[in-house]
């Protein structure tokens, strides 16, 4: 560059640094007593003529704050507040940024009065919960009552969010007890049990990195003084009667000690799946283990948007003993191990309508009735030793799957009344160790991670045909990290280096009853792929906002090899370049914003080298393009949060967008029973939006928590469908709004109504569905001990245009309570409902199912809670 045109550039910037600086008035200092004792949790109120409040902020440990914000230091005043001390108010002066502000005590003469603990109260960036201010009488379990916290959210599945964001660490008075399987928790403690929750935000597990921004949540849970000072536990049986006799046995036994915490857990039943939910990491989250389960092991089939409780036939068995106990200050020695084992069946039909171009479409109709039975036991153990300068974390897991599936055909099709089995088994072992130290302003660390898993067994048999799908995989992982980072005033620079090595095998075979075919695949893959990820952060003196640059540096060599009946080999060396930049804006003391972006290119699979066709499915198989996917992908998301968390108002929006260039098109060849589907040389691309807004309002004086959630999301792809390349655009939207009220002491409210509508576009063909859900439960106490429910789920759904499946179900229940021993009867599914139907877009297809339902049933349980 000349030196004229770097000179201009370098006179702007400056110019440009100055205006924005000059636009705001930064403002720090200290707050003390006379004996100069800092004051912590004073209240900092920045104004303009002591009314209109600009900027808010709370005194730390030591008596700090820190303001910023638009506009001249000579027409602000500050005013200091804090209940044990008198109000000051300041008129500060042109040239003041930090200054030292000393309180006088007050004594204040108070009268008769009733003390009421807050309902929330904010801390920094810790919110605390007062869980009985907000649950109410049927909240029995601590994960029913975390659904009515204001700001929380919790899924069907368990998982917790606060704002849209999951958490990423879940304690119990502190302690990490059960990593991400917090469902144990949020399950089987009452929440009689818990006296308040807290929410960390700007969280970070790991004490050496305490200062550094972040966008982690952490949920914290305090227990009542019962729960702590001896063993609790709480106890239940259910039978019952419907289209079989039906029961369930559960207990769980609990300790919470300062210096030891345990859980154990055992449950039995055919009521309620509870298996699967209690055993999945929520905060991992779950992936297929080996090649070949992924490809082959489950062939169960779709999921309706209904309650799973409503047409699974379910029976589950659960063991699982948790503990934590302290070594030191700083270290913790944490257990986990457990077994879970899970059968669901249900039954349902579909008709699947593919577009075909040259002819009339095509349709596949199918009775099925799935049922699956899965064996997951696990074992977890982690050192951990998190002190300020040094963290130290070794973890070590095993865990293993045990998987068969059954679907039977009870309605003819192209392939005759036929059926499916599927099984598979598969293991894995992994060991993680991470190490890290600071030595001033710079901080080293080292990790390494070790992982093999294996399916010997994987097979599919298709009893219509004899045919009989085998897989076979197992996998080495290795991977060593060194990490350097160095901070200089509010700058840090990070170095990590990795290699990671990963090798490969996968087999699959398909044999008839008569013949070995031809199709076999042998494939071994080895990969080594080293990066380097240099990475800059800058953080805002007063922390109103953080930066971060990231490029990504790496080699990947990739060595695949297809030895099977049409071979194929794939050897490259690729190099890339992936950069991402982050913003955390605090626009003020209640909201902020998040801008994120990145670019990166990937490389496939070795299922990409799949050349001979793998059976998953009753009509459908797949098989590789022989050659890898490469994509190139630009992901760009905006997030902004607002909190009034006093005040209970909690706002949260955002919006996405990914564009996904390919180099393979997906491929779908459809005949009357059959679906193929693979992958065909051809540039495409993918484009997606997604918006969503989510708004609650706690009204404390009515005892009401109104929230509103909204989320859109728009598509653009191209797909190939029996040899023609259709451009398809999709979308969805949906409304959801809901109350939760008590407005008399004896009745509470819960109402959910869901609005869901669904669009596609091929060509001049579009097509548009709409659904409402109401979600309805009321809790009436017409005397002490006694709780009577009434609880209602109405669809309605559009099959096709203009014509709609409807589908309403009540329950109801009377619950008995003398101190520690609850009695309920229920009656689910008053009026018998037996069948719910609906229709999707998938793609260019349209696909509609109609599910077989549970019948009426009749629940007896009593519950002990000691």
């Amino acid at each position: 560059m000349k030196p004229w045109p770097r000179l201009l550039l370098s006179f702007t910037l400056a110019v440009v640094w100055s205006i924005s600086v000059s636009a705001q008035t930064l403002l720090s200092g200290v707050v003390m007593d006379a004996s100069k004792n800092p004051i912590e949790g004073a209240s900092i109120q920045l104004s303009i003529g002591q009314k209109k409040t600009v900027a808010i902020s709370i005194t730390d440990e030591r008596g700090q704050f820190s303001l910023s914000t638009k506009g001249q230091a000579d027409s602000l005043y500050i005013i200091v507040s804090h209940i044990s001390f008198e109000r000051k108010s300041i008129r500060l002066g042109a040239e003041a940024k930090d200054i030292t502000i000393v309180l006088s005590p007050q004594q204040t003469i108070l009268k008769e009065v009733t003390v009421k603990t807050p309902s929330l109260t904010q801390r920094g960036d810790t919110l605390t919960y007062s869980l009985r201010a907000f649950s109410g009488e049927g909240d029995y379990r601590l994960r029913d009552a975390l659904k009515k916290l204001p700001g929380i959210d919790v899924a069907e599945s368990g998982k917790i969010k606060y704002q849209g964001k999951e958490i990423s660490n879940f304690y119990i008075e502190g302690l990490d007890l059960l990593g991400g399987k917090y469902n144990l928790a949020t399950n089987n403690i009452p929440s009689s049990y818990v006296s308040s929750v807290q929410v960390l935000s700007n969280h970070s597990d790991a004490k050496i990195d305490k200062g550094v921004l972040t966008d982690d949540v952490a949920l914290n849970i305090s227990l009542t003084q019962k729960a702590k000072i001896k063993p609790v536990g709480s106890y239940s049986l259910v039978a019952g009667i419907g289209e079989n006799a039906l029961y369930q046995a559960s207990g769980s036994g609990m300790i919470f000690k300062p210096q030891v915490q345990v859980i154990g857990v055992l449950k039995a039943g055919n009521i309620q799946e509870f298996a699967n939910d209690n055993t999945t990491d929520n905060i991992a989250g779950e992936k297929a283990s080996t090649l070949a389960s992924m490809i082959v092991g489950d062939i169960s089939g779709a999921t309706p948007p209904i309650k799973r409780e409503r047409y699974i036939f379910p029976g589950d068995y659960l063991t699982s003993l948790s503990t934590i106990g302290k070594l030191s200050e700083n270290a913790t020695l944490r257990a986990n191990v457990g077994y879970g084992f899970s059968r669901t069946r249900y039954e349902y039909g579909y008709n699947l309508d593919f577009v075909d171009s040259s002819r009339p479409n095509i349709t596949i109709h199918q009775q099925t009735t799935p049922t699956e039975r899965k064996h997951t036991p696990f074992l977890e153990i982690e050192y951990k030793n998190n002190g300020d300068r040094r963290y130290v974390q070794n973890k070590f897991s095993v865990k293993a799957s045990y998987l068969s599936s059954d679907i039977a055909e009870t309605s003819p099709s192209v392939l005759g009344n036929s059926g499916l089995k599927g099984r598979y088994r598969d293991i894995s072992f992994s060991d993680a160790l991470s190490l890290r130290w600071r030595k001033g302003n710079t901080q080293w660390g080292v990790s390494s991670s070790v992982g093999y898993s294996t399916a010997p067994t994987a097979q599919i048999m298709l009893l219509s045909n004899g045919l009989e799908q085998l897989a076979a995989s197992e996998q080495f992982l290795s991977k060593i990290s060194l990490f350097s980072s160095y901070e200089v005033k509010r700058s840090r620079i990070s170095f990590p280096i990795s290699i990671q090595y990963k090798r490969d095998k996968l087999s699959t075979q398909s044999i008839h009853s008569t013949i070995v075919s031809n199709a076999i695949n042998n494939l071994k893959g080895d990969n080594l792929l080293l990066s380097f990820i240099p990475e800059y952060e800058y953080t805002h003196p007063l922390q109103k906002y953080v930066f971060r640059a990231r490029l990504d540096l790496s080699s990947d060599y990739i060595n695949y090899l297809n030895m099977g009946t049409w071979q194929a080999q794939h050897r490259k060396t690729y190099f890339r370049f992936n950069p991402s930049i982050y913003l955390s804006y605090k626009l003020n003391a209640l909201s902020d914003l998040r801008v994120q972006g990145a670019y990166t290119e990937g490389v496939g699979a070795l299922t990409d080298l799949l050349t001979s066709a793998v059976q998953n499915n009753i009509i459908s198989a797949s098989i590789g393009s022989g050659m890898l996917a490469q994509t190139k992908t630009l992901h760009l998301s905006t997030d902004y949060r607002f909190r009034l968390p006093i005040e209970m108002w909690f706002f949260n929006t955002g919006v996405t967008y990914t564009y996904q260039h390919r180099n393979l098109i997906s491929s779908q060849t459809i005949s009357s029973g059959l679906v193929n589907t693979s992958y065909i040389p051809q540039d495409n691309g993918i484009s997606s939006l997604n918006i969503f807004a989510s708004l609650t309002k706690q009204i404390q004086s009515l005892h009401t928590k109104l929230s509103l959630t909204s989320i859109y999301n728009h598509s653009n792809q191209s797909m190939m469908q029996n040899g023609v390349i259709y451009e398809y655009e999709g979308g969805s939207f949906s409304l959801m709004p809901s109350v939760v009220s008590k407005p008399l002491k004896f009745i509470e409210i819960n109402y959910t109504y869901t609005l869901n509508k669904g669009f596609s576009r091929i060509k001049n063909r579009t097509q548009s569905l709409r659904a409402h859900t109401h979600d309805i439960r009321i809790d009436l106490k017409p005397m002490p001990k006694w709780s009577f429910k009434l609880a209602a789920e109405m669809n309605s759904k559009e099959i096709s245009p203009g014509h709609w499946a409807k589908l309403c179900m009540f329950d109801i229940g009377l619950t008995h309570s003398n101190k520690s021993l609850r009695y309920t009867l229920e009656l689910n599914n008053i009026f018998n409902e037996q069948s719910y139907n609906y229709s999707v877009f998938s793609g260019i297809n349209t696909y509609s199912y109609s599910y077989s339902l549970r019948g009426r049933e009749l629940l007896l349980s009593i519950t002990l809670t000691i």
